[in-house]
């Protein structure tokens, strides 16, 4: 339902994605993992986040905390080998096109795309 836009152009609005590490809504799991708002698939131990998630561990997480869209499009392509399409439905499209990209295309257990079920069940 959402109006399509041009890759180059999400990309060029890129900004840290601010919807990761938002507090003021967030759900722990029954194991105790962190699930940032509006981002299901991503899953990160509560107690590894006290001090700040590792970004060497937490890869995918810290590159759009830090760097926003631009930068895991640049962790996907180079690292992965993802081919953006044309157009998305916004920042959030192309992020979760990228993310089934490496764990149902590549088949990845990547620690901060989990559970690795959420994106079979989809």
């Amino acid at each position: 339902m959402m109006k399509k836009q041009p890759f180059e152009q999400i990309l060029k609005e890129s900004s840290p994605c601010n919807l990761l590490s938002g507090t003021y809504h967030f759900h722990i799991d029954l194991y105790g993992n962190f699930i940032p708002q509006s981002c299901p698939g991503f899953s990160i131990p509560l107690r590894e986040l006290v001090n700040g998630a590792d970004p060497g561990k937490y890869r995918i997480f810290s590159s759009l905390e830090s760097a926003g869209i631009r930068g895991f499009v640049e962790l996907a392509t180079k690292e992965y080998g993802y081919k953006p399409k044309e157009e998305y439905a916004g920042r959030c499209d192309l992020c979760y096109d990228m993310r089934n990209y490496l764990v149902l295309e590549l088949g990845l257990d990547l620690s901060d795309l989990q559970p690795a079920n959420h994106y079979k069940q989809v």
